[in-house]
């Protein structure tokens, strides 16, 4: 039983004492006016019960404040309590946030008889959205799924909710800014006591990166595995999942235990010492252990590494945790599965602080890419396996081109002998002879061709930059096509200011050959009657631009990607135009090894425009003139004497039967050098031909020789040049001239006149060689 307190009595007391006097007084006061029938103990219990019902309502007002009092230090305690317990499940709900977006992995909860959708923030950003940014719904939901996937998801949902099967698919996602990525989904649903579904949930991973590398795989296939992985986001956050579970309510930690097995990668977590702090369920799968908690708290370099790495990355990680390392956000090593087999995994770690700074754990996400580092190693030993086949071809290549020139340089050259004497032939004869030739010709361009595509891509084919103009070599193609541009009925026209071209630095050689395959196709692919325009424009940049515009079909916009691509021609083989598919890719490679571009300006129907841009040259010094010939005189007529030295009986024939055609010139044979010499010392030759194997590397002692004398005998190379280039080349071996193998007879002939200083009249057997040039 309580008492009142003193003071609480004594004020009670003056109440009731004031409220007798009081009430007496009144009492008095009307008794006194009349109320004599009211004796003094009447006045006495009015007093007293008035007083009596005053001390009662004190006491009942003063208890009301105490219940009051208590009820609110109540309300206070239990607000405390409710703000404490928002805190605990704030924090909670910010790690499980924090470990999603780390993870990739979103969550969702779908109310089936409501119809009402929940998305985790992560969900929002993996569709491409702000968090929140508007209300979730089924029908929103479809409406992000590509449209070629909404059917197969919906029947899976519809699957897992009325036939029980197991929610996992994958499926595409569109942005609203139109990008499609690639998700993985799975879930589960629950039903009440009736069998009726009530709640679906589930995750849902952003699997982009995996899907865009398995897919560059599958496309390939010859090229090296990428790596699959998804980059784990920073995880300075993610010791709050640890810290904070301890205070998670049961069903938010099942829920996110639940989240953490259907991800597709390891997550595990490492105290200080290296203990297992947490695992998922995917990491005890890929370690082949039936359930995490058979690994938690083991010493992971113990139970997950292999015993000649244990010591080495044991050392690593207490670095890293007592500072002195930073830890490695990417890398791989082996893990040691229960049964003793081994993976190889892909790491991202993040170091876990705690509010001080203070490192309290490191937590690790990784891939297996065991599988994917096999595919690497059998990419890697096939593309090995394709470079040497592709040496191995180049050097067939080589080797087959040099064995066919020398049959080549017969066929081409008897052919020619036997068609100078046409007036003994008859016209079958002659057109058969022209069909050799041409044939040889074409057969000849391809080998060409080939060797130097073979010696491009083994890196030997060489230039030789040089001051020089392009009027030359554009005359010289010209000069050259001028006949086939009369055969396809197509007129040439040069502009008139070529000659006034600045210098450029480039290989006359590659530059004609250049400019011939340029001029031919657009010969070839002409219109009947159509013309070609050769002219030039200097740019911005310090190029000249050397253009050939031709006025035929135009390439289609479908087929301009493959243009510069080897031994495709753009579906003209059926057309009956000659050619190889070779030369625009040869041609694109010539220009860009003489720093040089090349690029084409094409309208169906009107023609197109080819063009090369080449460096102009600081300097416009020109290349001393040839030297003179020597001449040779005996017995008071002029008889030149060319010594020829050549192995090959059958070259060493064509070249006799080629200098007959020549008046008063005599051949003199040799099969080697050593001979020769001896030869040179008995006859004093006017001139000597050898036949040179390329590179023409250093001056030969029969060179050497011949240079040696009072009158230096010119020496004139017979070999597989090709070209001017070569040509160049010889010079700068102290060669006079080079003749190309197999021979082109005319040409050959004015070279040897051109040395001698001989007159084309003076061989009446010999037709003189065409003069032609290009029409303007």
């Amino acid at each position: 039983m309580k008492y009142p307190k003193p003071q609480t009595f004594l004020a009670s007391l003056i109440i009731g004492v004031a409220g007798i006097v009081g009430t007496y007084i009144i009492i008095h006061h009307f008794t006194g006016r009349g109320h004599s029938e009211l004796n003094e103990f009447a006045k006495a219990g009015i007093a007293s019960l008035i007083m009596a019902l005053l001390v009662g309502a004190y006491w009942k007002t003063r208890t009301s404040e105490r219940k009051l009092r208590h009820a609110n230090q109540e309300l206070q305690a239990l607000s405390a309590e409710r703000a404490e317990v928002l805190e605990q499940l704030r924090e909670s709900q910010t790690s499980l946030t924090n470990a999603q977006r780390i993870a990739r992995l979103g969550s969702w909860d779908w109310n089936i008889q409501t119809g009402d959708l929940i998305w985790s923030d992560e969900i929002y950003r993996i569709f491409g959205l702000a968090p929140q940014e508007f209300g979730a719904t089924y029908e929103a939901f479809v409406k992000f799924i590509h449209p070629d996937d909404r059917q197969t998801v919906t029947d899976a949902i519809n699957a897992a909710v009325y036939d029980k099967k197991p929610y996992a698919i994958e499926h595409r996602v569109v942005w609203p800014d139109g990008t499609v990525r690639f998700v993985q989904e799975q879930g589960e649903v629950r039903y009440d006591d009736a069998g009726t579904p009530v709640l679906m949930s589930g995750t849902v991973h952003d699997i982009t990166e995996r899907k865009l590398r398995e897919d560059e795989i599958k496309n390939l296939n010859v090229q090296l595995e990428q790596r699959v992985t998804e980059r784990t986001a920073e995880l300075s956050d993610e010791i709050a999942v640890r810290k904070d579970a301890e205070r998670r309510s049961q069903h938010e930690r099942e829920k996110a235990e639940r989240y953490l097995a259907m991800a597709g990668n390891m997550l595990v977590a490492l105290d200080t010492q290296g203990r297992i702090d947490m695992l998922n369920a995917k990491g005890a799968e890929i370690l082949g252990y039936d359930s995490a908690e058979e690994l938690l708290g083991r010493d992971w370099f113990d139970a997950a590494l292999p015993v000649e790495e244990r010591h080495v990355v044991r050392n690593v990680f207490h670095e890293i945790v007592s500072g002195n390392q930073d830890a490695f956000e990417e890398f791989e090593n082996e893990v040691l599965t229960k049964s003793g087999d081994k993976r190889l995994m892909q790491w991202h770690n993040a170091v876990i602080r705690d509010e001080t700074g203070a490192i309290v754990s490191i937590l690790g996400a990784a891939t297996d890419i065991t599988e994917q580092k096999h595919h690497e190693e059998n990419l890697l030993r096939a593309k090995e396996a394709a470079e040497e086949a592709s040496r191995t071809k180049s050097g067939f290549l080589s080797n087959m081109s040099h064995e066919l020139r020398t049959p080549m340089n017969a066929i081409l050259g008897f052919g020619q002998l036997v068609l100078a004497d046409r007036q003994n032939l008859t016209d079958a004869q002659v057109e058969y002879i022209n069909i050799i030739l041409k044939s040889g010709n074409h057969l000849l361009t391809l080998i060409n061709e080939i060797l130097d595509l073979s010696r491009i891509e083994v890196g030997a084919l060489k230039v030789e930059l040089q001051d020089l103009s392009p009027a030359h070599a554009i005359e010289e193609a010209t000069a050259l096509l001028s006949p086939i541009a009369d055969k396809h009925g197509v007129t040439m026209h040069v502009d008139e200011n070529v000659g006034r071209l600045p210098h450029i630095s480039a290989d006359a050689a590659r530059l004609q050959q250049i400019l011939v395959n340029l001029i031919s196709n657009a010969i070839k692919y002409n219109r009947e009657s159509g013309q070609v325009f050769i002219g030039s424009t200097k740019t911005d940049n310090q190029m000249l631009r050397i253009f050939v515009q031709d006025t035929g079909h135009g390439i289609p916009p479908e087929y301009r990607h493959e243009l510069f691509q080897a031994f495709n021609r753009l579906d003209a083989e059926n057309s009956g135009i000659e050619g190889t598919g070779v030369g625009l890719v040869l041609t694109k490679n010539l220009v860009e090894m003489m720093d040089g571009h090349i690029g084409f300006d094409s309208t169906v129907g009107h023609g197109s425009t080819f063009w090369i841009d080449l460096p102009v040259a600081p300097s416009h010094e020109r290349r001393s003139a040839a030297r003179k010939p020597r001449l040779h005189e005996r017995d008071g007529k002029r008889v030149h004497r060319i010594l020829s030295i050549e192995s090959n009986l059958t070259d060493q024939r064509v070249l006799k039967e080629m200098v007959d055609q020549l008046t008063d010139v005599e051949l003199i044979p040799a099969p080697d050098v050593d001979r020769a010499l001896s030869l040179a010392k008995l006859h004093q030759p006017d001139l000597v031909m050898v036949n040179v194997d390329l590179p023409c590397d250093s001056e030969t002692e029969m060179q050497i020789w011949c240079l040696e004398q009072d009158d230096p005998i010119p020496v004139v190379a017979v070999c597989e040049c090709q070209g001017i280039r070569d040509v160049e080349n010889c010079h700068l071996q102290s060669y006079t001239a080079c003749i190309d193998k197999p021979l082109r007879m005319e040409k050959a002939l004015d070279t040897l006149r051109d040395i001698l200083q001989l007159d084309p009249a003076d061989d009446p057997n010999v037709v003189a060689l065409s003069s032609a040039r290009p029409k303007t």
